[in-house]
């Protein structure tokens, strides 16, 4: 004789989540994603911001680069020929540095050019350039593009390392011009807006005296 269950125990025996344990799940679920999210937006931010560090570490590299390049190349080039001590065109100031060179033929026109760096202040920010101007004895010679060597600078300066007039002990002096000779040092130093110092930038002129 077959015998027939009946329904309503067969529904007792079936197991299944209270409407608890669905608002525990669905919770737990949205704390892990909350905790994810966050993780997420840390991990984009940080990435931004290493970042950020890295290509401002690669603008200032570059900076330097060109800066050492150009100012170790510095020429003696006299302001008049055929006088004895006389002075030569280099003029360094705290902000400002003009002296002449032999650029690389892919950087300008063959021959001496003048170079001018600077530090130019505007409102609160600044910026150091580069330009280089045509023959040093020509003041009408032709003025090529200035180019923004760094951006957001809030201070920038320069001194010199070398012996003046009779001194036999070198020192650092703010400005050098109005010499017969090259300085054996140049030396930058670089504050950005942001708080952030760099290093010194320290260049050997070879062409100053030993």
């Amino acid at each position: 004789m077959t015998t027939v269950s009946d329904p309503r125990r067969l529904y007792r025996n079936c197991t299944g989540f209270t409407l608890i344990e669905l608002l525990v799940v669905l919770v737990l679920v949205g704390l892990i994603t909350s905790m994810l999210a966050g993780a997420l937006h840390f991990g984009v931010r940080e990435t931004r911001l290493v970042s950020g560090r890295m290509e401002r570490v690669g603008l200032l590299a570059s900076a330097y680069g060109i800066l050492r390049s150009h100012i170790a190349d510095a020429e003696p080039y006299p302001l008049a020929a055929d006088t004895p001590r006389t002075p030569i065109v280099f003029v360094g100031r705290s902000n400002s540095l003009d002296f002449v060179t032999l650029p690389a033929a892919a950087l300008a026109p063959a021959g001496f050019k003048h170079l001018h760096i600077a530090f130019e202040r505007k409102d609160r920010a600044g910026r150091l350039t580069l330009r280089w101007d045509d023959d040093p004895n020509d003041p009408s010679g032709q003025r090529l593009a200035t180019r923004i060597l760094l951006d957001d600078v809030a201070e920038a300066e320069l001194d010199y390392f070398g012996t003046i007039g009779e001194e036999s002990i070198p020192q650092w002096y703010a400005q050098w011009d109005g010499i017969d000779h090259l300085p054996s040092l140049a030396r930058l130093r670089v504050r950005f807006t942001d708080g952030r110092v760099a290093p010194d930038l320290v260049v050997r002129l070879r062409h100053a005296p030993r």
